[in-house]
């Protein structure tokens, strides 16, 4: 269905494929169709089906059908969400993601920023083609998505002046603001849609934002410990979002206890002071300041909280269809990472076969072809 529901233009004949004006095209909706969980996606279909008051599937369930309008909403989503990634990796200077180098490596910085404005083009051509949506809800979506897209700018900003000017004084409270602003407002407006599109009631309260919130700092809190552990996904080293000066909680947590003697020694680390040693001998020395200053439970214990404060949002939902979304959508997102599950391993160059599934009932993703 994804062609049908976002034709091509420059290049729907095969023989102009290959001409330079297909070529943004071409790479942009590669880049949309391959690659991700489709997480946010997926939670604008299945709220909207939740709050459609739909039976709630399991394993082994036929696919249900999904409308066209509300299968290019949940696209536009994941044609922006895609766009930011473009623009981050460019932005940090990543060298990977989903598997395969980034766009800016395997084309260059100026054909990948292009490349990400050209998907949000295709987020807004998108919205436009739901043409079933009654206007004011399809006022409402776009609305949610263009002011998820002015937060999230919002907090890549403040991460990328805090590297360029670094303010040793941060807070813990300073970092999960940020974090709230790189996450949160994505999976919102993903939410919001689906609900918005059902006609539900939830979409016009305050619980989705706070929900969102919730999630989406546990989820930035996990990135953290996970930056300790590596990604084979991105091919990442552990430590890396330490090295690159990143107002990390665990860098906020360290510094509010941290002796003057340990802060000395970050800021040697972090203001290059220490860059004749080895990169190793620096995270170990960053390491020994993050684990003597207990950082790595308390974010642990952060987590926990943010996953207990939207729990308790879950419990005051008077929807037993949309009450088991969320807890899907929680439990999913602030998941410990085991490995990828059989609908995550999407690498292709993977060695690795598949897990198999749990044979457990559990909510299934539906089909829309993105």
């Amino acid at each position: 269905d994804f062609e049908r529901l976002l034709p091509r233009i420059r290049t729907r004949e095969p023989e102009k494929a290959d001409r330079p004006v297909a070529f943004t095209e071409a790479v942009s909706y590669d880049w949309l169709q391959n690659g991700g969980k489709r997480f946010r996606p997926f939670i604008t279909v299945a709220s909207w089906y939740a709050a459609s008051g739909n039976k709630i599937l399991t394993a082994g369930d036929d696919t249900p059908d999904i409308p066209d309008h509300v299968a290019r909403v949940a696209m536009a989503i994941e044609a922006f969400h895609k766009a930011s990634l473009v623009h981050d990796d460019i932005q940090d200077e990543d060298e990977f993601r989903y598997g395969r180098e980034t766009l800016h490596r395997q084309h260059g910085a100026g054909h990948a920023i292009n490349i990400g404005d050209h998907l949000i083009g295709l987020g807004y051509r998108l919205i436009h083609s739901a043409r079933d949506l009654e206007p004011s809800v399809a006022m409402e979506v776009a609305d949610s998505m263009s002011t998820a897209h002015i937060r999230l700018c919002d907090g890549q900003g403040s991460e990328m002046a805090f590297q360029e000017s670094p303010d040793w004084d941060i807070t813990p409270l300073d970092a999960l603001q940020i974090y709230s602003l790189k996450t949160s407002p994505a999976f919102e407006a993903a939410l919001f849609a689906g609900l918005k599109m059902a006609g539900h009631p939830m979409a016009d309260t305050d619980k989705v934002g706070l929900f969102c919130r919730h999630v989406g700092v546990g989820f930035q809190i996990l990135n953290d410990l996970k930056d300790w552990q590596g990604d084979l996904d991105n091919k990442l080293r552990s430590g890396q979002d330490a090295l690159a000066l990143r107002p990390t909680l665990l860098l906020a947590l360290a510094l509010k206890v941290a002796s003057d003697e340990q802060k000395q020694l970050l800021r040697d680390v972090f203001e290059g002071r220490l860059d004749d040693i080895s990169e190793e001998a620096r995270l170990h020395k960053i390491r020994t300041v993050f684990d003597d200053c207990d950082v790595f439970s308390k974010a642990e214990t952060l987590v926990e909280r943010s996953q207990e404060r939207a729990e308790a949002i879950i419990e005051d939902v008077d929807d037993e269809h949309v009450q088991s979304l969320l807890r899907f959508f929680l439990e999913t997102v602030l998941a410990r990472d085991e490995g990828p599950t059989p609908a995550e391993h999407l690498d292709p160059d993977s060695g690795d076969p598949p897990p198999k599934p749990d044979p457990k009932p559990v909510m299934v993703q539906l089909g829309i072809g993105v």
